[in-house]
This record gives structure tokens, sequence and C-alpha cells, in this order.
């Protein structure tokens, strides 16, 4: 806002040997109405957004749905977009996401779960971590990236608990959603 124009990114990995379809992007803003977005995908260099990959243009929202206090989680279908990434080294890539419906977007305080935190730059000027700027310690923005990974990794570590009336299962995994199937023994 103000007299600066700022701009946000959030990063994701792509491991060698895998194959990256994106088909959706979420984002959490302080809007609770449809509306229209610009998805941006970047390639990395020192860990910050390095050269622009994919531009898709006004993409409209589907029922934004609250995330936590004032934000609203905002579904982007870029599907038809056929965007794929198949690195073969291990690859972080860049996600920005820019509107003129919303004034703040959601942060979360930092898991370093890729060791990375998210980046700003404010006039199209040097990409910064978000660290160097809020005093509260919330360091990442709420996005997600989802698509299909073909020869994504299984999970590892795999854990059984049970009880009379329960079990629950635990793994090891660089997922986020993962199919559990069941049955007899040896289905």
């Amino acid at each position: 806002g103000g007299t600066n124009s700022q701009e946000l990114a959030g990063d994701f990995m792509v491991y060698a040997g895998t194959t990256f379809d994106i088909e959706t992007v979420k984002v959490s803003v302080d809007s609770s109405v449809t509306t229209t977005f610009d998805v941006i995908l970047w390639s990395s260099n020192n860990n910050v957004p390095d050269a622009v990959l994919y531009t898709i243009s006004s993409i409209t929202s589907t029922s934004p749905v609250l995330s936590s206090g004032a934000y609203y989680m905002h579904t982007l279908d870029i599907s038809s977009e056929n965007i794929s990434f198949a690195p073969v080294t291990d690859t972080r890539y860049w996600v920005q996401v820019t509107t003129t419906g919303a004034t703040a977007w959601e942060r979360r305080s930092n898991t370093l779960a890729l060791g990375v935190d998210d980046v700003y730059r404010q006039n199209s000027g040097v990409w910064n971590t978000i660290y160097t700027d809020p005093a509260n310690n919330e360091y990442n923005l709420v996005y997600e990236v989802i698509g299909d990974c073909t020869g994504c990794m299984p999970p590892t570590n795999l854990t059984s608990t049970q009880t009379s009336t329960d079990v629950t299962l635990g793994w090891t995994g660089t997922g986020s959603t993962f199919d559990v199937e069941w049955g007899l023994n040896g289905f």
C-alpha cells in the first residue's frame, strides 16, 4: 500500500526425477468476495525469485473460505495452462500472486520446512526475506501450490497404533496429500 508497490512470493520445491503438473494455487488474503488474481511463477537464484517462467492473468477465484481471523483462502484453477516442472536436480521455484481485490496477505510463523523464508520487494527492487521486515516473527505466506506429482517419493517410517476402537496411522513424507487404502491382509 501507500506509495510503494509491494510484491510477495513464496517458494516450493520440485525434486529431481519427478514431474509436477500444477493444477491449482490457493492464497489467503483479507477479501471474502470472489476476486481476480494474476499468478506468476519464477525460477530461483540464491534463494530468491530470478526469472519469470509463467504469467497467468485474470484468474477468478472460486468460493473463498475462511482461513484464519479476517483472511480467506481463494482457489485459483490454472489447470488449463498445462504448467509442468520436471527438473534434473532438486529445484526451488517461486509463486507470486497479485490482485487489486485485497489489501493484506495472511502470514504465519516460520516453520523452516524448506529452510527459506518467503520474500518481498518494493517498487520492483531487490527481493528480501520477509524475516527482515516484520517484528512479529511471521515469515511465511499462507498459500498452496497443488497438482499431480509423478515419481514423487513414497512415505517412509510407517507406524500404526491400535486401541480397541481406533487405529492411528503415521508416516513421514514430502507431500501433503496421501491416498490411504485398507482392507483384509494381502488385499
